[in-house]
């Protein structure tokens, strides 16, 4: 029986030897790119309804960002860190709005 065993491991090398043809290659896939859009830095007016034109303005040195529709001026300030973007502050506009909604009726 370890006549069979010692066999076994010798021709298990004899097959793994680099004259049977090469060695498989260890090289990983590249990593596939992430798709990633670009966000919006125009929105929509929750007041007037225009599309497009309310513009965000960050001010990351002084922590704040300001959301100003072009055509019926309404705006809007905020606290923002080093993380948010132009979407975020449009979102706390529409709650801030919403929240005004829900005191007044």
């Amino acid at each position: 029986r370890s006549f069979k065993l010692s066999y076994y491991n010798e021709y298990k090398s004899y097959l793994s030897c680099s004259f049977m043809g090469r060695r498989r290659s260890k090289r990983k896939p590249p990593p596939k790119k992430k798709l990633t859009g670009v966000l919006d830095t125009l929105f929509d007016c929750p007041f007037c309804n225009h599309e497009k034109s309310c513009d965000v303005k960050m001010d990351r040195q002084n922590n704040s960002a300001m959301i100003q529709c072009q055509i019926c001026m309404e705006d809007f300030k905020c606290a923002v860190n080093y993380l948010s973007e132009p979407v975020d502050v449009y979102s706390e506009w529409i709650d801030a709005c919403e929240e005004a909604n829900k005191e007044d009726g």
